[in-house]
């Protein structure tokens, strides 16, 4: 499996107080963390994934090369067992265009969405 970098998380993961969670929305996905603020405070931002079909996290006992270039971003799985499967399934009429992007956070572990897009940023429809 073959990672490709799409773009890097404006905020590191070693200053989050609380793990990163998925929260759902209309055909959305949200991916949220904290952040800590140039005074100090923390906010909240994340991830947007759209039109999701399917979305999971794990924890990684042993990290792996690939895992580190996802560290900190967005990565897209180029050969992904999982959206194949999820391809073989797939009953819309709609064109099957899904990515299945691939996160990994230090001390979190590893959160993979399928989905059409993902912006940086909560962003509402």
């Amino acid at each position: 499996m073959q990672l490709a970098k799409i773009f890097v998380i404006e905020h590191l993961s070693q200053d989050f107080t609380t793990p990163p969670t998925f929260s759902v929305g209309k055909n959305l996905l949200y991916l949220n963390y904290d952040y800590e603020l140039e005074t100090g405070g923390y906010a909240w931002t994340g991830l947007t994934f759209y039109e999701v079909i399917g979305y999971k996290k794990s924890y990684l006992p042993i990290v792996e090369l690939r895992h580190i270039s996802a560290y900190n971003s967005v990565c897209m799985e180029v050969t992904s067992p999982w959206l194949e499967e999820a391809k073989q399934t797939y009953r819309d009429h709609e064109p099957f265009e899904f990515n299945h992007y691939v996160i990994f956070f230090e001390d979190f572990g590893c959160y993979e969405v399928l989905a059409k897009d993902v912006k940086q940023g909560i962003h509402e429809f």
